[in-house]
């Protein structure tokens, strides 16, 4: 004679209520993606520095990076415009290689421009798909910012100077070249163009070559390309990045060596992996303060 199994009306409640707080886990779960990965912050640094000019004591620099395109609408403009920076400095990856939409990434320069004069440096996603950012290059510069890339410009004040370095993403080096390589003339392109007897800024999308910058004496760097990591976990931090790997050294806010203190951003958009996640995409200010 077959037996019966029984489940008591006790267990079937006990079951129903696991679902569904499994059920609200995984909506809660997305939510928090969802909004992590949209939610734009503003997070503040101050260089407090001897060599910094005092007519430059007090400059605010906004710092964006990465932004793969991501249309923000006018929120990221408006975060922008209300901390009323000096300049804005603008570090790669404007666009996304694999799903270019030049008209957005012009629209947020455009926008940016409209708030201050704007200083733009390319990252590995213009190199990858040059037959585009080429185009948009001409846009930018007909929009009035000013494009970087191995160049050097003398901001001056009253009679004082700071030196204002850009250097070109290594991807646009020489593809038949290593990375090894095409790291070396990067380094030696900075070399050229540094002037260690001024207060200097450079800009960069590259935060992997910190040694370099360091070897310079570059004051202040301001880089992205790490998206933070993409991932961050509790206690572990980020969990990877591109040219770094897996738990990146470089991945988010400020690193000091020697006289070089490097700012890297955790960038707007995303690229490869859609979301983030502990990694709110961010914009940066920074203020710059002469030491008494």
């Amino acid at each position: 004679m077959a037996k019966r199994l029984w489940l008591s009306s006790k267990s079937i409640r006990s079951q129903n209520s696991l679902w569904k707080k499994i059920l609200i886990t995984i909506v809660l779960l997305i939510g928090y993606i969802y909004w992590g990965t949209n939610a734009l912050e503003v997070n503040y640094f101050t260089l407090v520095d001897e060599e910094i000019p005092s007519e430059f004591s007090g400059m605010k620099i906004a710092h964006v990076s990465d932004l793969h395109n991501k249309d923000f609408g006018s929120a990221m403009i408006d975060k922008v415009a209300v901390e009323e920076p000096d300049l804005i400095a603008v570090t790669g990856d404007l666009i996304d290689s694999n799903f270019p939409d030049t008209a957005i990434a012009l629209e947020a320069i455009e926008g940016l421009r409209a708030i201050a004069p704007v200083y733009y440096v390319t990252g590995n996603h213009e190199a990858s798909r040059f037959d585009l950012f080429s185009e948009l290059a001409v846009q930018m510069e007909a929009a009035g910012v000013m494009m970087m890339d191995n160049r050097t410009l003398t901001l001056e004040k009253n009679g004082q100077s700071i030196h204002l370095i850009g250097l070109e993403d290594p991807n646009f080096i020489n593809s038949a070249l290593s990375f090894e390589e095409k790291y070396e003339q990067m380094h030696n392109k900075l070399t050229e163009l540094s002037d260690p007897d001024s207060f200097q800024i450079l800009l960069s999308h590259r935060p992997e070559e910190m040694a370099s910058y360091v070897d310079e004496n570059i004051n202040l760097v301001l880089s992205g390309h790490a998206h933070g990591g993409q991932i961050r976990l509790p206690f572990i931090g980020a969990l990877v990045a591109p040219g770094q790997g897996f738990f990146p050294k470089y991945s988010i806010g400020s690193y000091v060596e020697n006289e070089t203190t490097m700012i890297v951003s955790r960038g707007l958009g995303n690229s490869g992996i859609p979301f983030r996640f502990m990694n709110r995409p961010e914009i940066i200010m920074i203020t710059l303060e002469t030491k008494e």
